[in-house]
């Protein structure tokens, strides 16, 4: 039998020799595409978004710092009005002598008494004036860190959604990779049994589809890690068969047609840092004001209302009976009011010392926006070329991609006639693997690159 009929033979002999019927590599589109599964539940990106923005505890301490600051608010128009306090008490005191002015006094009874007290206060002065404007600033300073929170938290988590796909892309490159090991494997030991090839091809064979098990070990693990940190992301303990949930969602590669003067107005409109960073020098202000305002008088006033209980314990040994008052039959003290102005005239600098700390803080806060404006001006730009530069590189990716599995079935080609060498077919196939894991990423890179530009400007773009 001829060396080409013996092959013949062998080829169909032997499946999956056929080399020209090989996976193709991932399109743009099918890049993006969830793994199909027929296992596990399904997981959209909105609903790990929702999930993370109810869960999150890193998310939730930014939550909780809101509920103060709309107390304080509360509390600053609070201070116009007046201070209410009530107090009630009682006393006891036993018989005995006593010094009193010098003289011996002496008690032949012990005596009991009870008091209360109605008091309310009122004041005002600069200070007071100033907190509402204050605090209302402290509250949208608060607010707009939330956002920033929620702003970040959102492109964590669309990253880590989008590493998990991109882990399961690289599953199935490495997958595909295995599939080809595994032909030239077979075709090696084929064309050894025939004597047209060595057992060095065979060898190198099965240290090709070794590595490449290897790989996708490697890949699964990664896809795991992706997975646990998505779902630490969302605050929520991975569930049991995480490794078979499904991710629905899917991106499509478009071309960027974002304008970057457009991108720059909006980041200076929107971004929640540039706005929290204006609210607290909003708040610096109306501190000056309020450190300003203890130059001024102050107003205040007081009224009480008060009575009081007093009898002997034992009314035979005390001249006049026992009243019979104690505990609640109150006698009415004179009804008192106060009010007052006051006007501080040298305390030691102390309030100079404190409007220069006020007014050093508002200039430091004055500069901490034009600084905020500078790095989202500088992050906003960068960004935006970033996108450009990774949409790029998908052409470039795929290009090579291209160039690889021609390669590829080049040296397949020239393996089957006997012209090629099973070392020159091995290192095709990993240009192959390497071409398609590049596309895979400068894919997924494209994605993570818009997302860190939404992050940026401060709010989603697509």
């Amino acid at each position: 039998m001829t060396y080409w009929k013996r092959l013949l033979v062998l080829s169909l002999a032997v499946p999956g020799l056929a080399f020209a019927q090989q996976p193709a590599a991932p399109t743009p589109t099918a890049a993006l595409q969830p793994v199909p599964t027929n296992a596990g539940p399904g997981l959209s990106l909105d609903d790990a978004m929702s999930t993370a923005l109810v869960q999150n505890p890193d998310y939730q301490q930014w939550l909780n710092n809101e509920n103060p600051a709309n107390m304080a608010v509360k509390s600053a128009y609070a201070s116009f009005l007046p201070g209410a306090s009530a107090s009630l008490g009682a006393n006891y005191t036993g018989s005995g002598s006593s010094n009193f002015g010098g003289q011996n006094v002496v008690k032949t009874s012990a005596s009991r008494g009870s008091n209360y007290s109605i008091d309310l206060d009122w004041g005002l002065n600069g200070r007071i004036l100033a907190t509402p404007g204050q605090s209302k600033a402290n509250l949208r300073a608060t607010q707009e860190q939330i956002d920033a929170a929620k702003v970040q938290l959102r492109a964590a988590v669309l990253v880590a959604y989008l590493n998990v796909l991109q882990t399961n892309a690289r599953i199935d490159v490495v997958n595909q990779q295995v599939g080809r090991n595994r032909v030239f494997l077979d075709l090696a030991k084929a064309r050894y049994q025939v004597g047209q090839a060595t057992m060095l091809d065979t060898r190198q064979a099965e240290v090709t589809l070794g590595q490449s098990q290897v790989d996708l070990l490697i890949a699964k693990q990664q896809n795991a890690d992706a997975r646990l940190e998505l779902y630490r992301l969302m605050g929520v303990p991975a569930p049991d068969g995480f490794e078979g949930v499904r991710l629905t969602d899917s991106f499509p590669v478009v071309q960027p047609a974002w304008a970057l003067d457009s991108l720059l107005a909006t980041a200076a409109e929107v971004n929640p840092n540039l706005r929290a960073a204006e609210a607290s020098a909003d708040a610096s202000r109306y501190n000056v004001r309020a450190v300003k305002g203890e130059y001024f008088p102050s107003l205040s006033a007081r009224a009480t209302w008060s009575g009081y209980t007093q009898d002997y314990t034992d009314t035979t040994a005390v001249a006049g009976s026992n009243s019979g008052t104690y505990p609640w039959g109150f006698i009415g003290q004179p009804f008192q009011v106060f009010a007052g102005l006051s006007l501080p005239i040298f305390d030691g600098l102390s309030r100079e010392t404190r409007v220069s700390q006020a007014k050093a803080q508002r200039d430091d806060a004055n500069e901490q926006v034009r600084g905020q404006s500078l790095l989202i001006r500088s992050q906003v730009t960068s960004r935006y070329l970033g996108v450009s530069t990774a949409y790029q590189g998908i052409g470039v990716a795929e290009a090579n991609r291209i160039a690889a599995a021609d390669q590829l079935r080049l040296a397949q080609d020239r393996y089957r006639l006997g012209q090629g060498t099973a070392l020159e077919l091995s290192d095709s196939e990993g240009a192959v693997q390497r071409a398609e894991g590049t596309y895979v990423d400068a894919v997924y890179g494209y994605h993570k690159a818009v997302a860190a530009l939404e992050e940026a400007v401060g709010q989603p773009l697509r």
